[in-house]
């Protein structure tokens, strides 16, 4: 089957689109760089790279990522794309150490900016080469392209090992194959064209993290499947200015971009100031077609943005939500064109879901996220595997050409997740009027009172208290100890450290935020220090790793 360096060589032939480069104030043409992927991969080969191989990339969002991963599927290598910022909790040297002993890393590129020691620390363990970009970027000044040829891949060939977010647990190596990722790409744009009324995508953006499945396919694959114009940034670039990002996509006509909830929501501030009259830029935003993916989207922010981004010329209609995992490549479902629907629904703690209403203290607002892609088929089921009918709450699960087939080297992870094709998510969710409702993460999911909540509700009305940091808040419910009985415990990292009778205040305030909201008591709120409550490079809160680190009294509360 063609592969996707394939197909980036023929546009780059016939169309040869630009791929412009903000942050680096760099512009390159689709041909320049297929041009550069070739010498990557002649100095790839002369470093020791081989068919099967697996090279880590420990690199941050920048221009050479995209020629580096054409340059090892040249070879039919596979990458291993790996975060460049560890956690709090636990060093980059270690992470990566961990990496290696299951990937038997074949060659090892880092952004120039990570520290000297982890390269001094994977030398210390490994006899195969490790390098920064930059002196990668050096060799291949003077290489000679590597001599065209049929980099033709087979359908079951590894691509990618694409390590989990890690947001319920210890990130795992997803395998994805060429054939999933050709699948993905070919059900992406059959869903953008039936979503954005048969629009052809002339020019992408993309500021998403590459490590991540969502970045990677939206900011680099796509473009190259569709031989699109593409604008790519940083995760960085983005948050700093977020208003500027926007700018930036209205000056390229930019008509298709992904993102998330909590970087929409970010932007709201930004975008409310309306351009034209001082010194920011007017921002046009009508031609563009807005995916909302890679966690769970809240009906306040859908609500704010349409307002918003409404004074932008974008209407209700341009905004999708999708779902997906890396499991499964990326996108299972989307909404396709016309109204996102928003609806009421109580759901009992037997999986019974019956209509709410905005006065009910127990009734949760979901957002659709859509309907199966072609070629699909998402299911909800019960622990048993058994199917369940419309309207219960069940695990959600998919079948279809883009699931992968495993965990790198973890067989009992993909005995848990696989039912032979089948994919368990781990998500709750359920159907209703033809379309899939995202509840919550099952491992997230806490039941009070006969009643099924998902945290990131209660998060999302206490980070709205002007005190509370922006992703500043985590609910779960602790176990039993020795010492104490467990229960649900509210984690607030605030903007500033209270003074004691400050934090009384700001508890109490918290408190009946989520009473109000929620019909929920809360007596056990607790501050933390900023960075505590640590997320996934999509954003995702990890609270199974945090619970763990509270009762480990690995950070200290008040």
């Amino acid at each position: 089957m063609p592969s996707i360096a394939t197909i980036a060589a023929d546009h780059a032939t016939r169309r040869d689109p630009r791929w412009v480069f903000p942050e680096s104030s760099l512009e390159w043409t689709l041909r320049g760089i297929v041009e550069r992927s070739r010498r990557f991969a002649a100095v790839l080969r002369d470093l020791g790279v081989r068919a099967d191989d697996r090279v880590g990339l420990l690199l941050d969002n920048c221009p050479d990522y995209v020629p580096l991963l054409l340059a090892i599927w040249h070879l039919g290598a596979a990458a291993v794309p790996l975060r460049t910022l560890a956690g709090r909790w636990f060093s980059l040297d270690r992470s990566l150490e961990r990496v290696d002993a299951e990937c038997d890393l074949g060659l090892l590129v880092a952004s120039d900016s990570v520290a000297a020691e982890v390269l001094a620390g994977w030398r210390r363990r490994s006899p195969r080469p490790a390098l920064y970009l930059g002196a990668l970027t050096a060799l291949a000044q003077s290489a000679p392209p590597l001599v065209d040829g049929p980099y033709d891949a087979p359908a079951g060939a590894l691509a990618l090992i694409q390590y989990s977010s890690g947001s319920t647990g210890r990130p795992k190596g997803v395998m994805v194959t060429h054939g999933m990722a050709l699948s993905q790409l070919a059900e992406i744009n059959h869903n953008v064209a039936r979503g954005c009324r048969g629009k052809r995508v002339r020019a992408s953006a993309s500021w998403l993290p590459f490590n991540h499945d969502m970045g990677r396919f939206i900011g680099i694959l796509n473009p190259l499947f569709l031989g699109a114009e593409n604008l790519l940034a940083s995760p960085r670039f983005y948050m700093m200015r977020p208003r500027r990002w926007y700018e930036l996509m209205s000056a390229q006509r930019s008509d298709l971009t992904f993102t998330t909830n909590t970087a929409i929501k970010a932007a709201l501030r930004p975008l409310s100031r309306i351009g034209g009259s001082g010194a920011e830029p007017p921002i046009d935003l009508g031609n563009l077609f807005c995916y909302l993916a890679a966690e769970k989207i809240h009906p306040a922010v859908l609500r704010q943005a349409c307002a918003v981004f409404a004074a932008h010329g974008m209407q209700p209609h341009q905004f999708r939500i999708g779902y997906g995992m890396a499991e499964n490549a990326l996108g299972a479902t989307s909404t396709a064109d016309g109204p996102i629907r928003i609806g009421h629904f109580r759901v009992a703690a037997d999986g019974v879901v019956t209509a709410g209403t905005v006065a009910a203290a127990d009734s949760v607002e979901l957002v659709a996220v859509g309907r199966s892609h072609d070629g699909v088929q998402v299911s909800i089921r019960d622990d048993a595997g058994s199917l369940l009918p419309d309207d219960r709450l069940g695990e959600i699960c998919i079948d279809g050409p883009c699931v992968t087939p495993g965990y790198w080297r973890n067989p009992e992870a993909t005995a848990r997740a696989l039912d032979g094709r089948r994919l368990r998510t781990g998500d709750l969710g359920f159907q209703h009027g033809g379309e899939l409702w995202f509840h919550s993460r099952k491992d997230d999911l806490v039941v009070v009172g006969g009643r099924n909540i998902d945290p990131a509700d209660v998060e999302h009305a206490v980070e709205e208290l002007g005190f509370v940091r922006p992703n500043g808040s985590a609910l779960f419910t602790l176990p039993d100890q020795d010492d104490a009985p467990g229960g649900l415990v509210l984690l607030v990292e605030s903007r500033a450290r209270p003074g004691d009778g400050q934090a009384d205040d700001q508890r109490t305030a918290v408190q009946t935020a989520v009473h109000c909201g929620f019909d929920l008591l809360l007596p056990d709120v607790r501050f933390c220090d900023s960075g505590t409550i640590e997320t996934t490079s999509s954003g995702k809160k990890r609270r199974r790793v945090i619970r763990e680190r509270l009762c480990a009294g690995a950070f200290a509360t008040y």
